[in-house]
């Protein structure tokens, strides 16, 4: 091409002509259900000349239903390419060519915590919790999700610490990363179950500000082309404030990136895969970006493009040839796959009637939608309906299972389908070419596959994506006895076995055991025996196993016999006690049957005696057969431990036959107890000589019942002085009324009798053998007679029993009363030595008690109450004392202190009421100490305007106490001045400029601009434009209708509000100036409209921040995240400094702007 120059000059430029070979845009962009994909803005594109440049794509629209359904949902999206730098196309120009990708909808398979999850915030600021985080993908690609935070009250971060916040990952499919435990022992990140815990620190007030973690970026991109990374991020900050990439001021630089994870920035991307890089933020040092990048394969090119040729039949009309016509092509790629793509229009200009009416083959041209290109189709009209293609006989449903690859479906799709022609018998095997599938999905899903024959029929092919096995039940294990055949033995094997699918379901599948090379042998020990199996139509393994183990006969079960109780000798030795017990006893064996089993006994250590063992006891022994435990009863009787001497004297020369020996002796028996037995003595040594002498004759008797011999001594004295002669009446005893025999015996062993001798006066004291003892009378001062016999001279002995009173009643003992926690010592002290009691006869006395304090140790720590018991002297009654146990003094709230008054401004909220009451109250305890509790107030007003003071009510907090507190409102001060507050809460000048898009909306706030001492507006505002063509006010709402700038004035007449002061005139009288008022201005720049070309629904999707209008150039101007512009309520504003009055002139400016919408 040539020109001219100024000045007259020729120049000559050389336009190289090329077209584009491909784009640099992923075949697919994965994204989890309900979140954005990251669609590439900026790209590479490849032209005819062998150059790459840089381009950028503006995506068509993105409906929310494309990224959201299940996983495997596959839909294509479409954006237009904007040439930068093309040969033949000016920077910016839209080139006319379309792109496409697909978004892939994949299940999360796990959260990446890259510190999210720690959140720092000040009191009495909401902590900023992150909105999503990086998420792994069921193919190991990254992209982000949603963060669905559970509600935070506001409390938990009103004051310095620590707490939790919880929440869910949306979409998330399967396990996590398991969640770490913080120093607190707490669980924090995200669990098996998509559950998100984080931990938030709340700082103080004063603290110095942090920054939080940022929001992980995802880029995603191919091989071959420049990586292109974001220049910042949003951050945002622990006391509220923000650098948002969207916002006027940016986010914060990236200064470098410090690790690139292996790639090289300064090269085209070499290799597919995931990589993460981190970047080092500006001047801000405890977090850094973190950016995911997705490299897929390079775009395939088309490498050829062919309609399949078909035929119609003669007579067909333009109109149906069109609607014959096929709707995609085969498009061979660079890597030798196909696919089919949509064809945008056939032209049919060169098809003439003529030959639709007659026979012959017509080139007809169409344009490929997706690239514009051309491709050609030959359609040959013929006379026969044998020969022209009618329909396609449907297709099988082909089934999948969810694991194969996507490569696998287009093996299980017919190569050729059969085509029926016009003529309706004629039938023709056709190759067809299937359209690419990128996902199978989950089990379940079903889509259609469309293809294409090489007649140019279109066909389609039902899929059905079903379960596969991932594992099978454990087969329950069998149990044979030994010896068993190996036939019967494995007959047992199941049939079928249950194999569960990845889509949690169960069926019952056959198999097939492997049973060769098993014999008889594997089944003669007791043991486990091992059988593999294959499972139907997988080759699958499975295992059984087999166990051998006794038969039931030989297999004890229980005892089936009792043995015999026996009867031994006090004082039996072990060896007698186990040879006088059963030897065998019956047991039954687990197939019914009994047999008789030894009998193992546990010997007693020593001899066994009623005073030891008791009158009768047990021993235990062990069965050989089965080991089973068996008891026995052995009875213990009495044994003859002595015999009573029997001593009587005569005198000498006394005939043999003239001395009376005792017909009966007294037993000692091993028990304690004693008995008379008949005696025969043997008077063999009773001669003649020894009775003439002087001395003792000794004398044995055999006694009845007994192999202990009874012994007698028969003194020869000299005189009659010597001999027993009669018994002195013995005095009565008195037992108390009621005694038994044992009782009474035991009254009577001091008891001697005085015996007066045969001369007539000497007497000797004799002790006595009590032969008939009985139980003392039932009533007060009846008596009975208990007999005996004195050893010296065996004369007979009665003496009279009389019963006595006894005790029937002892006296209640005062209460101790203690504190918790006191010594035992300080109640033993306190417990009586003695106890009045009561007897039968109604008269009183004091009898000793020995107190039980067991366990005291263990009532003391405890309040409640006890009961103390004691033994009482003379009594089977007990004697009780209660034990209170109380509630130490110091424990007990008694009397809160009286509250100092207060002081609020007059129209304050109940919040603000609340916030000067005391939060805590000094209580007197009962014993005089003091103790701090919480207080909670109830019923907590709102002052109105001119609000009387006011007395608050609360109550001590774990306790009944109340307390009150007086509430004096002092009145607010007058404003002394308007100000305007923007829509981001920041106070405004006569110098402010606000930029407002063409066709948007702003909110103002007017404020008292003394709002930090209590003042707030009280009077109407009134908004005024000073172009109401440019932007128009009403109530505060500003409205851009065409560029250019106007002033906003906001008025408000001093009503009682601020002073308005009186002057006297001339003549004295009082002149009462015109009202006030104060006034405030803002200027309003109305600007062009932002074209925004990223859809993201709000969400950083990674790529460059600025966005760009239909020139694509950069605008670079948004509203704030969260700011009014954006929102259109002013209502949810946070506010920074406000002229340096602060929040509170925010919360002045808040409840104005409410106050005048509802006027």
């Amino acid at each position: 091409m040539k020109g001219k120059l100024q000045g007259g000059a020729e120049a000559t430029i050389t336009v190289d002509v090329c077209s584009v070979i491909s784009v640099a845009v992923p075949e697919c962009i994965n994204t989890a259900s309900g979140v954005f994909p990251e669609l590439p803005w900026n790209v590479s594109v490849a032209t005819s000349d062998g150059k790459t440049h840089n381009a950028q794509v503006q995506w068509d629209y993105v409906r929310p239903s494309v990224y959201t359904g299940e996983p495997g949902q596959v839909t294509t999206v479409s954006g237009t390419l904007f040439a930068s730098g093309l040969d033949g196309y000016g920077d910016g120009t839209n080139t006319g060519l379309t792109v496409q990708t697909k978004i892939v909808i994949q299940g999360v398979e796990k959260a990446i915590d890259n510190g999210e999850t720690a959140v720092t915030t000040k009191a009495g600021t909401a902590p900023a919790m992150p909105s999503k985080m990086a998420v792994e993908m069921s193919d190991g690609s990254v992209s982000t999700a949603a963060i669905d935070w559970d509600p935070i009250a506001p409390e938990k971060y009103e004051r310095p610490g620590t707490f939790y916040a919880t929440g869910h990952v949306v979409g998330f499919d399967a396990a996590a990363v398991m969640a770490l435990l913080d120093d607190d022992g707490q669980k924090v990140g995200v669990d098996e179950n998509g559950n998100v815990t984080a931990k938030v620190t709340v700082a103080d007030k004063k603290a110095k500000k942090v920054a939080l973690q940022p929001e992980a970026v995802v880029v995603n991109t191919t091989v071959g082309s420049m990586l292109e990374l974001p220049d910042a991020v949003s951050v945002y900050f622990s006391d509220g404030s923000a650098r948002d990439t969207r916002g006027s001021l940016g986010g914060i630089e990236i200064e470098k990136w410090t690790d690139t994870d292996g790639i090289d920035l300064s090269k085209p991307l070499a290799r597919k895969g995931t990589y993460k890089l981190v970047g080092k933020l500006k001047d801000v040092d405890n977090v850094n970006a973190i950016v995911y990048v997705n490299v897929s394969e390079a775009p395939r090119t088309i490498t050829k493009l062919e309609a399949k040729s078909f035929s119609v039949a003669k007579g067909t009309s333009k109109q149906d040839l069109y609607a014959q016509m096929p709707k995609q092509v085969v498009a061979t790629y660079s890597d030798g796959s196909t696919d089919l793509l949509d064809i945008d229009v056939w032209d049919l200009s060169n098809v003439t009637d003529k030959l639709l009416n007659g026979t012959g083959t017509v080139e007809i041209t169409g344009t490929v939608k997706l690239n514009g290109a051309k491709v050609t189709c030959n359609v040959t009209v013929v006379d026969q309906k044998a020969q022209t293609p009618d329909y396609v006989e449907p297709i099988d449903v082909v089934e999948i299972v969810d694991n194969a690859k996507v490569s696998d479906l287009r093996d299980k799709l017919p190569s050729k389908v059969t085509v029926v022609m016009k003529d309706g018998k004629t039938k023709k095997e056709t190759p067809v070419k299937w359209s690419q599938v990128d996902s199978l999905g989950r089990a379940g899903t079903e889509f259609e596959v469309t293809g294409l024959t090489d007649n140019g029929m279109t066909v389609k092919a039902q899929v059905k994506v079903t379960a596969h096995i991932v594992g099978f039940d454990t087969v329950d294990e069998i149990e044979v006895e030994r010896d068993t055949k190996t036939a019967d033995a494995l007959a047992k094997l199941p049939d079928t076995v249950t194999a569960i699918y990845s889509d949690d379901t169960d069926s019952e599948a056959d198999v097939t055991w492997d049973t060769k090379g098993l014999s008889d042998k594997d089944f003669a020990k007791e043991g486990e025996v091992t059988v593999k199996g294959t499972v139907a139509g997988t080759d699958q393994k499975v295992e059984c196993t087999i166990k051998v183990v006794k038969p039931l006969r030989e297999i004890p079960d229980h005892l089936a016999g009792t043995v015999d109780a026996v009867t031994l000798d006090d004082g039996a030795k072990p060896d007698a006690v186990v040879a006088a017990l059963p030897k065998t006893v019956k047991v039954a064996m687990k197939d019914g049957s009994e047999v008789d089993s030894k009998i193992d006994w546990t010997a007693p250590k020593e001899a066994v005696t009623i005073k030891n063992d008791g009158t009768s006891f047990v021993v235990t022994g062990k069965t050989a057969v089965g080991s089973f435990e068996v008891k026995a009863t052995v009875n213990l009787v009495p044994v003859v431990e002595s015999i009573a001497g029997v001593k009587l004297s005569v005198a000498r020369n006394t005939a043999a036959a003239d001395i009376v020996l005792p017909a009966q002796v007294t037993l000692n028996m091993s028990d304690g107890s004693t008995k008379t037995a008949a005696v025969t003595w043997d008077k063999t040594p009773l001669t003649a000589d020894a009775l003439g002498k002087l001395g003792d004759v000794a004398l044995e008797g055999k006694v009845e019942g007994t192999s202990v011999k009874a012994k007698c001594t028969v003194t020869v004295v000299k005189s009659n002085a010597e001999i027993p002669a009669l018994v002195e009446p013995v005095a009565g005893v008195s037992v108390p009324e009621g005694s038994s025999a044992d009782a009474v015996r035991e009254a009577l062993k001091g008891v001697k009798a005085t015996v007066l001798m045969k001369d007539g006066k000497t007497k000797v004291e004799s002790e006595v053998t009590w032969s008939e003892v009985p139980a003392a009378a039932a009533a007060y001062g009846n008596s009975v007679v208990a007999k005996g016999v004195t050893v010296n001279g065996n004369l007979p002995v009665e003496v009279v029993v009389t019963s006595t009173t006894t005790i029937n009643k002892v006296a209640d003992v005062p209460q101790i009363t203690v504190e918790r926690d006191a010594k035992a010592d300080t109640v033993t002290g306190q417990l009586p030595k003695k106890v009045a009691v009561t007897y039968s006869d109604g008269h009183t006395d004091e009898a000793v008690v020995t107190w039980n304090t067991d366990g005291l140790d263990k009532q003391l720590p405890s309040v409640g109450e006890y009961t103390l018991e004691g033994s009482v002297e003379g009594t089977t009654l007990k004697a009780t004392c209660k034990l209170v146990v109380e509630t130490p003094a110091s424990e007990i709230p008694v009397r809160p202190a009286t509250f100092a008054p207060v002081e609020v401004f007059e129209a304050s909220s109940a919040a603000d009421v609340l916030k000067a009451l005391p939060k805590k109250v000094s209580v007197m305890m009962k014993d005089g100490s003091q103790e701090d509790y919480d207080v909670d107030w109830e019923n907590v007003p709102t002052l109105d305007w001119g609000a009387d003071d006011v007395t608050v009510g609360g109550k001590v907090r774990g306790t009944e106490l109340t307390v009150s507190c007086m509430v004096r409102v002092k009145p607010r001060p007058a404003a002394k001045g308007l100000v305007i507050v923007d829509q981001n809460g920041k106070a405004t000048t006569a110098e402010t400029v606000l930029k407002v898009e063409r066709g948007k909306a702003i909110d103002l706030a007017a404020a008292a601009s003394n709002a930090a001492d209590g003042a707030l507006l009280r009077g109407n505002v009134t908004w005024t434009s000073s172009d109401p063509t440019t932007a128009t006010v009403e109530n505060g709402k500003v409205k851009a209708l065409k560029n250019g700038t106007v002033v906003i004035t906001a008025t408000m007449p001093v009503d009682g509000d601020a002073a308005v002061i009186a002057t006297l005139a001339e003549d004295g009288t009082v002149e009462t100036p015109a009202p006030q008022q104060l006034t405030a201005s803002v200027t309003v720049e109305v600007v062009e409209p932002v074209v925004v070309q990223e859809p993201t629904g709000g969400k950083d999707n990674g790529a460059k921040s600025d966005a760009k209008d239909s020139s694509g150039k950069k605008d670079g101007k948004k509203a704030a995240k969260g700011s009014l512009a954006e929102t259109g309520d002013n209502t949810a504003v946070t506010v920074a400094a406000l002229g340096g009055t602060g929040l509170l002139a925010l919360i002045a400016a808040a409840i104005e702007k409410l106050r005048h919408r509802a006027e």
